[in-house]
């Protein structure tokens, strides 16, 4: 930023240093009357600086900080559904191994570092804030898209609240809707 305005300072220096002195040179002093054109000039290019430059370089810096936080929310997104889908594998294989030790398929939970808990209490969130909405507008709600823990969740939360829902869609775009009972 201060360099910014470093830079910005210094063209505008040269520019009416620039000017000043040819001025200087051609009329002998730079504070006769044919040098008023020359001293507008450098007026304009001031109230342009001010008018153009700094708004713009302020909407690029606004629009430099909203880049970066677009692609932080693009990166936590994608780092949640990486952990999302490393939890899901890594539960089916573990649920795998279990049913070919036992000859019996498990109903095994794995929560790797409470992410289960975590994204749980979130999903429950939005079921909540779902319902909330359903009810006052009676209208049904889509919601995003969920894996099957995560519906799981939802249709338990609904139900609870005595309305309904359904799943809908192909996997992995398998989403809910909740609609008033």
């Amino acid at each position: 930023m201060r360099i910014c305005r470093l830079i910005e300072s210094t063209e505008y220096a040269i520019a009416g240093l620039t000017t000043l002195v040819s001025a200087w040179v051609l009329v002998g002093s730079p504070w006769e009357p044919s040098t008023v054109p020359i001293v507008l000039w450098l007026v304009a290019i001031v109230i342009a600086g001010r008018l153009t430059i700094r708004p713009l370089l302020r909407l690029a810096q606004r629009a430099t900080m909203h880049r970066d936080l677009v692609i932080a929310a693009a990166e936590a997104e994608r780092t949640r559904l990486a952990a999302d889908l490393h939890d899901d594998a890594l539960q089916e294989l573990t649920r795998l191994a279990v049913q070919a030790e036992t000859g019996e398929r498990s109903r095994l939970m794995l929560d790797i570092a409470g992410h289960r808990a975590q994204r749980r209490a979130v999903v429950v969130e939005i079921a909540q804030t779902a319902i909330a909405e359903v009810k006052t507008t009676g209208t049904q709600k889509a919601l995003e898209d969920m894996s099957a823990f995560e519906r799981k969740i939802v249709h338990d939360e609904v139900a609870a609240a005595g309305l309904g829902s359904e799943s809908e869609g192909v996997e992995p775009h398998r989403h809910i809707i909740v609609f008033p009972a």
